[in-house]
């Protein structure tokens, strides 16, 4: 079982905008013309960030900070949210950068 505590603090950076193509998007809302281009792009953006939240899973790749208040005893896995990881680039454990950690898998 991974490490999930209820306390942890999920960041992940702003997502970039137009995630969702403005195409789509106007399709979906019956939209001819692009005089609302930017009011359709920052819908699709405000439901992005919406989805993103309540299920703790990106979107888009990007970078994410996990914050958590200590570390599981052993060497239980932690669970990294926000779907398929591809890359660790730090661990830092009380301001202190460590090494050796690995990926292995995804989260669920």
């Amino acid at each position: 079982m991974a490490y999930r505590p209820m306390d942890r603090i999920w960041t992940p950076a702003d997502a970039p905008t137009g995630v969702v193509p403005v195409a789509l998007l106007k399709a979906h809302m019956k939209i001819d013309g692009d005089d609302q281009d930017n009011l359709v792009v920052s819908y699709g953006d405000a439901a992005v960030v919406s989805v993103e939240k309540s299920t703790q899973r990106l979107l888009s790749s990007r970078a994410c900070t996990l914050s958590l208040r200590g570390l599981p005893l052993g060497k239980c896995p932690i669970e990294l949210p926000g779907g398929v990881v591809s890359s660790l680039t730090s661990v830092v454990v009380d301001g202190v950068e460590v090494t050796g950690c690995t990926v292995i898998g995804h989260s669920p």
